[in-house]
């Protein structure tokens, strides 16, 4: 599998070619494979033979310590490779400690709020610390499935990890998720300038399975993409020019379809 991978490039990935990163609780549904499998492997046990871990503890297994080829052991139930071990898996989802304790049984949620209550991801240039073993002091994003050089209990379907976007190694990965369905067309678009030209565009989100918002906006010549968003979203921040009327119009889109256009007009 491809490593060295920071979250951000993993996203970027993903928005590239219109999948997504998985939530967090895809990819433990997808870990589970429909029969709450304590590890994500053919048959939910855990050994040598099902997964690559352990890989810095020579004589256990892989004392070579590095990632296999994709495909190296068995699938679980659902056809999928390596959710146990191989490299860790970036999910979209910000951490949160009690996320799970206030989704009320939602479909599908995604984590948007850190540990400190913003959406906020970290610059490396901010110095923050922490982690693995110790306390993260920025938001951090989820990260799942152990690695070639983690012991058992990260490899669980339910063990939740977490790290810095800005941090990535030889154990450190990717997946994407895509829809074979075309999301719904968002409701009741608005915008508010917020400065001479700065602008909070806001929708009503009807979808669960887009993987990115696209927003264009025009004024005298043709349409403009100005912003991109991540799943879930309900509004992007842009700048346009000062003292100008605009149309802009924003859309759901996954890597199957995009929805129809929803427009709002204001003036700078």
């Amino acid at each position: 599998p491809v490593n060295w991978v920071k979250w951000y490039g993993a996203y970027a990935f993903a928005q590239y070619y219109g999948v997504d990163l998985p939530s967090e609780a895809q990819w433990e549904y997808a870990a589970t494979g429909g029969q709450q499998l304590e590890y994500p492997t053919d048959d939910g046990t855990l050994s040598a033979s099902k997964a690559n871990y352990n890989g810095d503890t020579p004589g256990v297994h892989n004392a070579e310590g590095h990632s296999f080829a994709v495909g190296s052991y068995p699938a679980n139930p659902y056809g999928l490779y390596d959710l146990a071990g191989n490299v860790w898996e970036w999910t979209a989802d910000l951490y949160n400690e009690d996320f799970y304790g206030s989704t009320d049984n939602a479909k599908d949620p995604v984590s948007l709020l850190g540990i400190d209550g913003t959406a906020n991801d970290p610059l490396e240039s901010e110095g923050c610390r922490g982690g693995p073993s110790t306390v993260y002091d920025c938001n951090t994003r989820l990260k799942r499935g152990g690695s070639w050089n983690f012991h058992e209990t990260p490899v669980r379907s339910s063990a939740r990890n977490t790290d810095y976007v800005f941090r990535g190694n030889d154990h450190f990965g990717f997946r994407v998720v895509g829809s074979t369905k075309k999301p719904k067309k968002p409701k009741k678009a608005s915008a508010e300038v917020t400065g001479g030209n700065a602008v909070v565009l806001s929708w009503q989100d009807r979808s669960n399975n887009e993987a990115t918002f696209e927003v264009e906006c025009k004024a005298t010549d043709g349409w403009k993409s100005v912003a991109r968003t991540y799943p879930n979203a309900e509004s992007v921040a842009f700048d346009v020019e000062a003292d100008t009327s605009y149309v802009c119009r924003v859309r759901a889109a996954n890597a199957k379809a995009s929805s129809g256009w929803k427009k709002t007009r204001f003036t700078t």
